[in-house]
């Protein structure tokens, strides 16, 4: 072969190279756009819906909350790279209905609920929830909405696909208003990962209450970063400050440890709201393994809280749902409250 004919070989061999090079990089900026773009508008992002059932006839004096990550009804196969078949979904989605019915909350505040997901065999679990257990009101707080989420990594049969999933509130009493507020601190992480994970935000909910209006506040604090977690409990309270804004109840995964649940050291999230006001509903002092809430299947931790305002709410009692089982990685915390001068007249 003669040399003009070799370097024009090499010279060609280059030009596939880079035209593969560029035909792979265009693939992967549509991949990257397609996927992480939003199935749903989003003024869907913040429903309130009302499922024609009959509500509560009086309100009771006492009310019965739970807050219960939900973890998509995946069990403690949550974020693992495994094969999940729908009879998981089908047969956690009874357990819940059976625990709920038993304990027959008045408001439940849901966090990591799926509204239609590929990873969970489509399953709207609010309505399947709310038809199931009676409950006549529901309120949405979407915060993740994107068309592919390429995770777990691999293999690619077990990517969550379409995810449609946030935070919801069950209630027996009308819904009177329903705001997601997204949280400024967000996990330093480049943006091409940010742009698949969820938005980190609070739910903030009106219910009626016989003649009152109970404030509540939904929350799901950043899991893997604890600077960014304590920067969101701030926020959080600098929202609530505003008198027209102060809530009675907080309540959902803060993904903190505190001291008395084998804490991460120097953990302030929690205690920020016991400063400003609020009451851990289960016992402050209790460090008790009773009052573990994750993982579900052996509990060593205590990251799932109900905090109310101690001016306005008075504890009865409170506990971690343990026959939840493993319907989700975390187990619900169920409390019942009276007004802060008002003594309970009904069990």
């Amino acid at each position: 072969m003669s040399r003009g004919l070799s370097m024009k070989c090499r010279k060609r061999g280059i030009a596939y190279f880079f035209s593969g090079l560029l035909l792979l990089l265009l693939a992967l900026l549509s991949f990257y756009f397609l996927a992480s773009s939003p199935l749903h508008p989003g003024d869907e992002y913040a429903q309130i819906r009302d499922y024609g059932s009959e509500p509560a006839d009086s309100p009771s004096d006492t009310l019965r909350v739970i807050t219960f990550n939900i973890g998509w009804l995946s069990g403690m196969s949550n974020n693992r790279a495994v094969d999940r078949p729908c009879a998981l979904f089908e047969s956690n989605l009874q357990t819940a209905i059976e625990v709920i019915t038993e304990l027959r909350p008045d408001v439940i505040l849901f966090q990591e609920m799926d509204f239609g997901s590929h990873r969970s065999c489509r399953m709207m679990q609010l309505d399947s929830l709310a038809r199931a257990c009676g409950y006549p009101y529901a309120a949405m707080a979407v915060n993740w909405d994107d068309r592919y989420v390429p995770f777990p990594y691999w293999p690619p049969r077990v990517h969550f696909g379409s995810v449609y999933s946030g935070l919801a509130v069950l209630s027996r009493y009308p819904i009177l208003s329903n705001k997601r507020v997204l949280h400024r601190a967000t996990l330093p992480r480049p943006f091409y990962w940010k742009a698949f994970y969820l938005q980190r935000l609070f739910q903030d909910a009106e219910i009626l209450w016989g003649s009152d209006t109970l404030r509540l506040i939904n929350v799901h604090l950043e899991a893997y970063d604890r600077g960014t977690r304590e920067k969101q409990a701030r926020e959080l309270l600098d929202y609530i400050s505003d008198p027209e804004r102060h809530p009675q109840l907080i309540a959902g995964d803060f993904n903190a440890f505190r001291k008395d649940s084998r804490s991460q050291e120097g953990e302030k999230t929690v205690q920020m709201f016991l400063e400003n006001g609020y009451r851990n509903s289960c016992e402050e002092g209790d460090s008790s393994s009773a009052q573990f809430t994750f993982p579900s299947e052996a509990p060593a931790y205590r990251i799932d809280y109900i905090l109310s305002d101690r001016s306005r709410l008075r504890v009865i009692d409170c506990r971690v749902v343990t026959e939840m089982r493993t319907v989700s990685d975390h187990l619900p915390v169920f409390a019942r409250f009276v007004r802060a001068k008002q003594r309970a007249l009904t069990p």
